[in-house]
């Protein structure tokens, strides 16, 4: 028997060689790590020779992880599929007000199993939102958001400066306890900032 390589460290696809593991009768084993978390043991001939790229989790037309299921889709994945194809499908009916205006996806979230591990399962009540609405969707732009931040943080929002803070008008009304539609109504008619915002 040859003297056995020391795989520890290594990336072979989407596995990473973490240490060690107990061998079995047909070889060395390796405690082994996927992009997307699942952690397993994988021989050496495995990893070596291509058989083992990953746990599994990204294979056409398979179940990943549970999401992606023939009784339909889940809500993490749905998120996914159409951030996908409104940044790249242009007959996508939002498609002009991201991928056509530039707006993109990174290049590690075109694997859902890496959407996953970055962003976790979606929230009931909530969507996937960029923090800065001009930016592309990775990582450090995107959380998931309810309804109203998520209305908050669109790019059309009119914001409204005052007292030296600023605010969309939606978020005003919330804190002066003013109807949206009242103080959007006083904008419109020409009401200077501090008459709209003071006015009961």
């Amino acid at each position: 028997m040859g003297k056995l390589v020391d795989l520890a460290g290594q990336r072979f696809g989407k596995w990473l060689v973490l240490s060690k593991g107990e061998s079995d009768s047909k070889g060395a084993r390796w405690n082994c790590k996927c992009e997307c978390g699942t952690k397993r043991l994988v021989r050496s001939d495995g990893l070596r020779e291509g058989k083992s790229k990953s746990c599994g989790c990204t294979r056409e037309g398979n179940v990943i992880h549970g999401h992606n299921r023939n009784s339909g889709r889940s809500p993490t994945y749905q998120s996914w599929r159409h951030m996908l194809r409104r940044c790249d499908d242009p007959n996508h009916r939002q498609y002009h007000l991201y991928g056509g205006r530039g707006v993109s996806v990174c290049e590690a979230w075109r694997d859902f199993s890496r959407f996953l591990l970055d962003m976790g399962e979606r929230p009931e009540g909530r969507t996937l939102d960029r923090i800065d609405s001009n930016g592309n969707y990775d990582p450090g732009n995107c959380r998931w958001s309810t309804p109203k931040e998520q209305a908050n943080n669109m790019s059309r929002n009119r914001i409204i400066e005052y007292n030296g803070r600023k605010q969309t008008m939606s978020q005003w009304a919330d804190e002066l306890g003013i109807k949206y539609v009242t103080l959007n109504c006083r904008m419109h008619r020409g009401w200077s900032v501090e008459r709209a915002l003071k006015t009961k």
